[in-house]
């Protein structure tokens, strides 16, 4: 499983809400070779600190991933579903490109973390933008 991104629009300024808000892009989820979901116009940083969330909430045990957006009135843009028998989660979009194919939770989460590292050093690499701080100041 892996997300993979490309910016199309960042904010002018990144003071308060606007990172959040206007870092548009592309979205990508693989599972194995299969593309899962690719979606334009998804807020990227907010995705972000839905996964930062979800990872945090995770140390309690396992647990739906639920993504909506407050640009798309449909949902879920992406969920993954935890079934406790299959000890899997299982992708769920309104957009699905493809059949779900069961993730087991390390691959999971090892995806949310590399796309946490990735978005956050492009953020701060092409605009000297810090996604841990937005990160942090959401999990308040």
């Amino acid at each position: 499983m892996r997300y993979l991104y490309e910016i199309t629009s960042f904010p002018d300024k990144v003071e308060d809400y606007n990172l959040t808000a206007y870092t548009e892009g592309t979205l990508r989820l693989l599972v194995g070779s299969v593309v899962f979901l690719d979606a334009s116009g998804i807020l990227l940083v907010e995705f972000a600190i839905v996964l930062k969330k979800w990872l945090l909430s995770l140390e309690g045990g396992p647990g739906d991933l639920y993504y909506a957006s407050m640009d798309f009135e449909e949902e879920p843009i992406l969920a993954l579903r935890y079934n406790a028998t299959q000890g899997e989660f299982l992708p769920e979009s309104v957009w699905a490109k493809s059949n779900p194919s069961p993730i087991c939770l390390g691959e999971a989460k090892s995806a949310a973390d590399a796309y946490l590292a990735e978005l956050g050093e492009e953020l701060r690499k092409k605009y000297g933008a810090d996604l841990n701080e937005v990160l942090e100041e959401a999990m308040r």
